[in-house]
């Protein structure tokens, strides 16, 4: 089985038992990546979304062994390799001795990580009790929205969304565990559920990840609907 570069983050609580508030913001620390072989999981570092996002995206096409001796040279700069959320403003210091990658790299490895799902297109399909259900297709069917007109206004008024994978389920996994996280910042997402609907060997594939706990999937949008 070919080797996959996931994103991932554990919710974290305050004291009291509460959620820590903006702690999926891209710029909070926290988020890691975890490389996915033969059903085994591997956390290989961890940083802000941004960092690990262009990682994801420098490091898709290696092999299993090259992504570890990569994880393994940036470790050493990390503090802390399993470090939580820190709320700080959207900057970036490139001076800063545990930065893995400056400013410019990370927000190149963005654009061309959109630009590799940009043949996907979001297609929402209709709300239901405050939940917007919207699928994943590779063609362009009237209604559906590009990834780049996407913005926080597009979800002003949900309290979470479903995705149905279903329609682009023959893709690489790792694609389209990209194109939902694209779509979930470009939402604005934080604080909300994100439900995926995908066939019943990307359900497997998350449970043997043991991210079934992070990604919530269903094989059927009426069994998502179930749980409302």
């Amino acid at each position: 089985m070919a080797s996959v570069l996931i994103i991932t983050k554990p919710p974290e609580f305050s004291e009291s038992g509460g959620l820590v508030l903006s702690q999926c913001e891209p710029y909070t620390g926290g988020w890691r990546l975890v490389l996915l072989v033969d059903g085994a999981t591997e956390e290989l570092v961890t940083g802000t979304y941004d960092e690990m996002s262009a990682l994801q995206s420098e490091w898709k096409d290696l092999k299993a062994d090259d992504i570890r001796d990569r994880a393994k040279e940036l470790g050493s700069s990390r503090p802390d390799k399993f470090s939580t959320t820190v709320a700080l403003p959207p900057m970036i210091n490139d001076t800063e001795s545990t930065q893995i990658i400056d400013r410019r790299k990370v927000e190149q490895a963005m654009l061309s990580l959109e630009r590799d799902v940009q043949r996907f297109s979001f297609l929402p399909t209709r709300t239901v009790k405050g939940a917007m259900v919207a699928e994943v297709r590779d063609d362009n069917p009237q209604g559906a929205v590009e990834l780049s007109s996407l913005d926080k206004n597009n979800a002003r008024e949900i309290r979470g969304i479903i995705v149905d994978l279903t329609p682009v389920a023959a893709v690489n996994p790792a694609e389209l565990m990209s194109f939902v996280s694209l779509v979930v910042g470009r939402l604005g997402l934080s604080g909300r559920f994100v439900w995926v609907v995908a066939p019943e060997q990307f359900l497997k594939l998350v449970e043997e990840a043991g991210l079934d706990e992070v990604i919530k999937a269903f094989p059927s949008v009426e069994a998502a609907l179930s749980k409302l």
